[in-house]
């Protein structure tokens, strides 16, 4: 079984140890019509992030590590009965017991975050990085995720993805449980999803990173490792044509030769779902006499396409 000693030395024991304990700790959330997803290696800070206005927490624990979750207001207030991220860090106390849990580890500190700004200074240095979406239908509503490395305290370092901080009396403070203001919302958002939109970075923390060497990112080894385990799982692809509403009354009087009017018009693309998700648009096609769909929208944490 790995344990904490095993991170630095075995790529693949820590893989196995951070995947477990953000399961672990995304399935607390997971309750109702929201479901977690499987935990998988990131490389950038922005699929950490569900939505432009998401509030969070991160978690310094021993060993090097930070825990962070992050929330749509929607769920902040089904969490804590209020649109801010006063009473997050109680909220999420069994989810972040739960993953010290797993790990074995203790919690050290923990500071609010409000924005991309905010995460990309816990991922400083951050050799791995392993997160879960909590999924509500379709939208992503929370992220999860545990980075093995030696996070910088907050201040204004490259992050993971070369981000750096606001500028001084921007908003920002080192002390515990300090929220900052929430970051726009980029003109052109991408769906959300596992690759949700990165909100616009000022011109000024642009400028603050334009000579500042990059940080380092994680591994491509783990994150190909991660890949190559999911190559082989398979998924149920199905196209929707149309969907209709009706009563009982009227199923039951339902016979061969009955029509029922669908909610698309005739020569609107199908909808493809993968594993009960929207992945595309196609328009339907015959090939050698049987049905067939050709794409003609993507979508995923770049937007359609």
């Amino acid at each position: 079984m790995s344990t904490i000693t095993d991170l630095a030395t075995d790529p693949a024991a820590a893989m196995d140890l951070l995947s477990g304990a953000v399961e672990r700790g995304a399935s607390l959330l997971a309750s109702g019509s929201r479901a977690a997803g499987p935990a998988t290696p990131q490389d950038d800070s922005g699929d950490l992030i569900p939505s432009a206005d998401a509030l969070g927490l991160a978690v310094s624990l021993d060993g090097g590590l930070t825990a962070l979750v992050m929330l749509v207001p929607d769920l902040v207030e089904e969490l804590t009965g209020q649109r801010d991220g006063a009473a997050i860090a109680e909220s999420l106390a069994p989810v972040t017991d739960e993953i010290c849990a797993a790990l074995g580890v203790s919690a050290l500190e923990s500071n609010s975050i409000a924005s991309v700004e905010d995460v990309d200074r816990h991922l400083v240095g951050a050799e791995l990085v392993v997160a879960s979406g909590i999924f509500a239908g379709d939208a992503v509503v929370a992220t999860l995720a545990v980075v093995m490395g030696i996070a910088a305290s907050p201040g204004s370092a490259p992050g993971i993805d070369g981000a750096a901080a606001g500028p001084e009396g921007s908003g920002d403070s080192t002390g515990s449980e300090t929220v900052r203001a929430p970051a726009a919302a980029p003109n052109n958002p991408a769906p959300a999803g596992p690759g949700s939109a990165v909100p616009p970075r000022s011109a000024t923390a642009a400028a603050a990173t334009a000579d500042a060497p990059p940080a380092p990112r994680i591994h491509d080894a783990a994150l190909s490792r991660g890949l190559s385990i999911l190559a082989e799982v398979n998924l149920e692809v199905t196209a929707e044509l149309g969907r209709a509403a009706l009563r009982v009354s009227e199923l039951l009087d339902l016979q061969p030769g009955s029509i029922i009017e669908l909610d698309r018009e005739a020569g609107a693309p199908v909808e493809l779902f993968v594993n009960g998700t929207l992945f595309a648009r196609a328009e339907v096609v015959v090939i050698d006499g049987q049905y067939a769909v050709r794409i003609c929208e993507l979508f995923g944490g770049e937007g359609a396409r």
